[in-house]
């Protein structure tokens, strides 16, 4: 029995020593993240290695705080945003003549991501199938956000492509498909150094901060999600596989996934923008927008 207890006390202590060794990593991110309700979604690090450790993408808190509290962004799902009378009816209609392609790796806000290969009323067009579960504020926010960016091609009722039996209709939104590949999928990135990934990464988190900040001056879509999983890059000719000419090979960055976006509903200056956005390694901040 003496023996028992030992085991259970020392148990215990490797398990304290444990949580407190972990604890000040868990209590930097709760302060670091806004209200459930006050957002829908939220960056993060979505390269676990090398990403994780020492540096840590995320958004200026205080600075993304004010911005909500004088009214500046309120998010797509906002019962003023959909005050409408038809932004609440964007999925009412059926939509048919769509033929489906491949089934694509789609983020966690959705029932299923599908690639068009016809669809009657746009033909010979790239288009993508977004499904939701469900009609509700986010996916209609989506819509609206889409559909001021100029991205979206019709939204409805559309029977599940999914071969596994479910078919009843879901609520969908066809939109057109932005070319480009995934900074994980990069061969220059897979053969690179953890270093070297780091410092790829941390280039194309400054491509996309721009590109948001750009976007929510000019379409009033502040786009909100940017971590890496949601920027697609093209290249000038093709793919570089030195890590010295990828950022010159860049021709280009594309922002998906609108379903975490915030309207901007006030006049606001680029600088003030770019202040929510910043390259944080541990114990600093850069504002990529300096002056």
């Amino acid at each position: 029995m003496k023996n028992l207890c030992y085991i259970v006390i020392l148990i215990l202590s490797i398990s304290t020593l444990h949580g407190s060794q972990s604890l000040p990593l868990h209590s930097e991110v709760a302060l670091n993240s806004p209200p459930q309700f006050m957002s829908t979604s939220w960056s993060s690090p979505i390269y676990p290695s090398p990403h994780n450790s020492p540096t840590v993408y995320q958004s200026s808190t205080e600075m993304f705080l004010s911005l909500l509290k004088d009214g500046t962004l309120k998010p797509f799902g906002h019962p003023t945003i959909l005050s409408g009378g038809n932004d609440k009816k964007v999925f009412d209609k059926t939509l048919e003549g769509i033929s489906f392609g491949l089934e694509i790796e789609g983020g966690g806000r959705n029932y299923g991501l599908w690639e068009i290969s016809d669809y009657q009323e746009k033909p010979k067009h790239d288009l993508l199938a977004k499904f939701f579960k469900e009609p509700g504020p986010q996916p209609f926010g989506e819509v609206k956000a889409l559909r001021m960016m100029g991205l979206l091609v019709a939204s409805g009722m559309i029977r599940d492509p999914h071969p596994d039996g479910r078919s009843l209709p879901l609520p969908a939104i066809i939109m057109e498909k932005k070319e480009g590949v995934l900074l994980r999928n990069t061969i220059v990135y897979k053969l690179a150094t953890l270093q070297e990934q780091r410092s790829m990464a941390e280039q194309i988190y400054a491509m996309m901060c721009r590109q948001a900040v750009g976007d929510a001056v000019r379409f009033k879509v502040y786009h909100h999600d940017n971590n890496l999983d949601n920027a697609l890059l093209t290249f000038l000719n093709k793919e570089p596989v030195k890590v010295i000419d990828f950022i010159k090979s860049v021709k280009g960055l594309e922002l998906v996934d609108y379903g975490g976006a915030y309207m901007v509903m006030k006049d606001v200056s680029k600088k003030r923008l770019g202040e929510i956005m910043i390259v944080q390694p541990r114990g600093s901040s850069k504002s990529l927008y300096a002056s």
